[in-house]
């Protein structure tokens, strides 16, 4: 418990200090609003022994609460079990689950935050600044708000925060003169990376799970290691390359031997090299707001971890 609370202060504190918050009251009211619901709802079921039925109704008792925030916190989007809402007036979001699966994915990424599959997921993940505590599993997260990939169309910026993509394409290449359709080389190239590993064919969850944590303890141990884990131990600098070119013609990319391999690719090799996650698509990945664009920025919206 010691050490529980301790992560959550070191949290608060990293967040609030790499994050402007134009409005910090604002936010503690709105989490404050949050954790009576939630204690409200536990303490009425218990008070009639439906304690079971807390999944059902917490859901639209905390949604309540955020539309009748003044102002009204405007809903972001909507995934299978969760929905994304903005707190008016900072960078923040809320993660809300409609459901218990909802909230387990908010589990998982409380995890992650607190480094519980390793430093290099963790780095890969939006910052977390608070969360529901007195449920069973997190019904709400609040979050560090980032510009989705698909918005980002300035290809000077997206040069900088990928530069080794950049770097395997010449420069007469159509990929690097078209933003959508770099943004497909990147994600496509991690996706299909992914699907190629062997980690992906491990059918035991065990066996998952025991191949991760070696991997990540060598990674831990010895970061000179990373050119033989990358990705699951299975994909090397050579096969990433052969991935990444795949669908670009030949003379539109350079030898693999003239790549200039920059830290987007030991970011994203780092991180997949801990954990995974099926949702690898566009609209997931996310891109920290910053005057000075660099792989650092590079954060996933969503884990599904497997």
């Amino acid at each position: 418990m010691i050490l529980e609370n301790y992560i959550k202060v070191k949290l608060r504190n990293i967040i609030t200090e790499n994050i402007n918050l134009k409005d910090k009251k604002a936010v503690d009211v709105i989490i404050d609003k949050l954790s009576s619901k939630c204690k409200e709802v536990i303490r009425d079921l218990k008070s009639t022994g439906s304690e079971e039925d807390y999944s059902f109704y917490i859901h639209a008792h905390l949604e309540n609460e955020l539309y009748k925030n003044n102002p009204r916190c405007q809903e972001l989007g909507e995934g299978a079990h969760r929905f994304g809402y903005e707190i008016p007036g900072t960078n923040l979001v809320i993660k809300l689950a409609k459901d218990e699966e909802g909230a387990k994915v908010n589990k998982q990424e409380l995890d992650l935050s607190k480094r519980k599959h390793g430093s290099g997921a963790s780095d890969f993940f939006i910052e977390v600044y608070n969360y529901d505590e007195f449920s069973d599993i997190p019904y709400w997260m609040v979050c560090e708000r980032v510009e989705p990939l698909k918005n980002i169309n300035d290809l000077d910026r997206l040069s900088k925060i990928f530069p080794t993509f950049w770097s395997i394409l010449k420069d007469t290449d159509h990929y690097n003169s078209d933003a959508n359709l770099f943004k497909e080389i990147v994600v496509d190239t991690v996706r299909d990376t992914l699907l190629k590993s062997k980690y992906k064919k491990i059918k035991n969850y065990k066996d998952k799970v025991d191949r991760l944590a070696r991997i990540s303890k060598d990674i831990n141990k010895d970061d000179h290691k990373i050119e033989k884990k990358l990705f699951f131990g299975d994909i090397n600098k050579r096969k990433f390359y052969d991935i990444a070119s795949s669908p670009v013609r030949i003379r539109d990319v350079i030898p693999f031997e003239d790549v200039v391999w920059g830290e987007d690719f030991k970011r994203l090799s780092k991180g997949f090299s801990h954990i995974s996650t099926y949702d690898v698509h566009q609209e997931n990945w996310g891109i920290r707001l910053s005057d000075n664009p660099s792989p650092s920025d590079i954060v996933i919206l969503d884990f599904q971890v497997y």
